[in-house]
């Protein structure tokens, strides 16, 4: 059984949720809103935080997968 059985990869939460890594940025990065984590039961966190099921946020996993501006702004996920 997985670590964290409600985790999305983040190829799967820009699948299930149609949107694209700078849908996301702009949504999350003025800080006015928690953002959405990768977990399944759509949860949302803060930019450094994890959900209840362990899951962390999107943007945080974008940062530190070293993905640049200009992979965020052309990404087809």
């Amino acid at each position: 059984m997985p670590e964290y059985p409600t985790r999305l990869s983040l190829r799967e939460f820009f699948v299930q949720r149609r949107c694209t890594p700078l849908q996301i940025v702009k949504l999350t990065s003025c800080g006015y809103k928690p953002g959405p984590a990768l977990c399944e039961r759509a949860c949302t966190v803060e930019l450094d935080g994890v959900c209840q099921h362990g899951c962390p946020s999107v943007l945080l996993m974008l940062m530190q997968y070293d993905y640049e501006w200009e992979d965020i702004v052309s990404a087809r996920m």
